[in-house]
């Protein structure tokens, strides 16, 4: 069975879009530290820049999914705060930290 086909379109089409902001943000973070030589950003910031495109991406997206959109991106900040808290991860720790 392929993955999604058990997916509403609606559901699987928030669901690429979120992958694609998280992508994006990882895309633009290693751009920063490649060519602009910035350091490296930790986990948590590449989760939150993705989530902050999420939320700008919702304006593209009908209007009846931006609550439901915002209610994703904020449930999974706090989840990604909440999983590094309980192993010990400091939120502010980089990848060369680690």
């Amino acid at each position: 069975m392929p993955w999604g086909s058990n997916m509403s379109p609606g559901y699987k089409k928030l669901l690429l879009s979120g992958i694609s902001a998280l992508f994006w943000s990882i895309w633009l973070s290693r751009n920063e530290v490649a060519f602009n030589h910035k350091p490296i950003p930790s986990i948590l910031q590449v989760i939150f820049r993705g989530t902050y495109w999420f939320r700008f991406w919702r304006l593209l997206q009908k209007e009846e999914s931006h609550q439901q959109i915002l209610d994703v991106c904020q449930a999974l900040e706090v989840v990604a705060m909440e999983v590094f808290a309980n192993h010990g991860w400091r939120s502010n720790a980089r990848i060369e930290d680690a």
